[in-house]
């Protein structure tokens, strides 16, 4: 079975929502194309979505290190003093024998936001520069995939949380692995929200979208045997 939006033209698109086939007509900046069934957003005009994308990357990546191992708060309990960064949580959870729990955090919480702002700043650097290697199109795919397991969001949470929670117990100091944190989420969601994937997969190279296109196929005749 093929791919309902591999038969459409090239600026042909389905509505997420209600799979209304339609045109996307040409857009200025920020404007928005919705469908005009159900009202869902098609498209939106972002000229210089690629742009801030890859400088929000590039400061994501800045504030990368200071927010992995630089302590995140102080801690004074009857004047007992600790501090500690999301590295140190996940050795300490590894000497307590909780290996579940550490490889979950590691990953979700260090080496997936690492890869995606390590794959999303190369594949953006190499549009600018005009060189999308053939296998772009599968990395695109792949740090989209990679997003469900970045999870730095629920992380800030919770570490605002225990700020709260902590305030009662003991004399709280935020450090600057905190403020790095805050400034990382920041940065991940507005890359996020900056970058159109209608964009990037426009300067794809032929063999990419076409790698793309059968890919999208049997995902969806495999979804339609299961």
């Amino acid at each position: 079975m093929s791919d309902p939006q591999s038969l459409l033209p090239a600026d042909g698109i389905l509505c997420p929502e209600c799979d209304l086939p339609q045109r996307l007509p040409p857009l200025t900046a920020d404007a928005a194309a919705l469908c005009p069934r159900c009202g869902a957003t098609l498209y939106r005009g972002q000229p210089e979505g690629m742009r801030r994308a890859l400088a929000c990357s590039l400061a994501g990546l800045l504030l990368f290190p200071a927010a992995m191992f630089a302590p995140f708060m102080t801690l004074d309990v009857g004047g007992r003093i600790s501090r500690g960064a999301i590295v140190d949580g996940v050795a300490a959870m590894a000497h307590e024998e909780m290996w579940i729990v550490a490889v979950l955090v590691l990953i979700t919480g260090t080496l997936a936001p690492l890869a995606m702002l390590l794959g999303e700043t190369y594949l953006l650097l190499a549009i600018r520069w005009k060189r999308v290697p053939p296998w772009g199109g599968r990395l695109f795919r792949w740090l989209r995939f990679l997003s469900r397991w970045s999870m730095m969001e629920v992380y800030m949470l919770g570490l605002l949380v225990a700020l709260v929670k902590l305030g009662d117990l003991a004399q709280v100091t935020p450090e600057a692995g905190l403020f790095a944190f805050g400034g990382l989420v920041a940065m991940s969601a507005a890359s996020a929200a900056a970058l159109e994937p209608r964009d990037v997969w426009a300067h794809m190279p032929l063999r990419a979208l076409q790698d793309a296109s059968a890919s999208d196929a049997a995902a969806a005749a495999l979804e339609a045997t299961s």
